[in-house]
């Protein structure tokens, strides 16, 4: 009796810890799936980010803008990204807005103070600068 006992449990572990198996292997695979589209996304928005940054610079030069900046304009542009970030804590995004507050994206910036959109405005002036 007591060797039926150990025999069903033994089995009883075995198939808790197959299971167990079966459960770890297909969550790696929606791991990896996720993985992959996560990469896909990231080297995206990289590319983005490039062909930006390449219409940014068309943009400066086609402004008369000199691409290479001084060392004085250096130093300023520390102290510009400092103003914005500071404006951003301020202003914050509609999109992040929008999930807080569980609210459409443009019931919020419907709603949006004109102090905020003020705000925004000096965002966009000193990053352009």
């Amino acid at each position: 009796r007591r060797k039926l006992k150990n025999r069903v449990a033994a089995q009883s572990a075995r198939d808790r810890k197959k299971a167990r198996m079966t459960e770890l292997e297909q969550q790696v695979v929606e791991l990896e799936e996720e993985n992959q589209k996560l990469l896909l996304e990231n080297r995206l928005l990289r590319e983005k980010t490039c062909s930006l940054a390449l219409e940014n610079q068309e943009l400066r030069c086609r402004l008369g803008l000199d691409a290479l900046k001084t060392e004085q304009e250096s130093e300023s542009e520390a102290v510009k990204e400092s103003q914005v970030d500071d404006i951003k804590l301020v202003t914050g995004s509609a999109e992040s807005a929008a999930l807080r507050l569980r609210v459409p994206l443009q019931q919020v910036q419907a709603q949006q103070s004109p102090f905020l959109i003020t705000s925004t405005w000096i965002l966009m002036a000193v990053t352009l600068q």
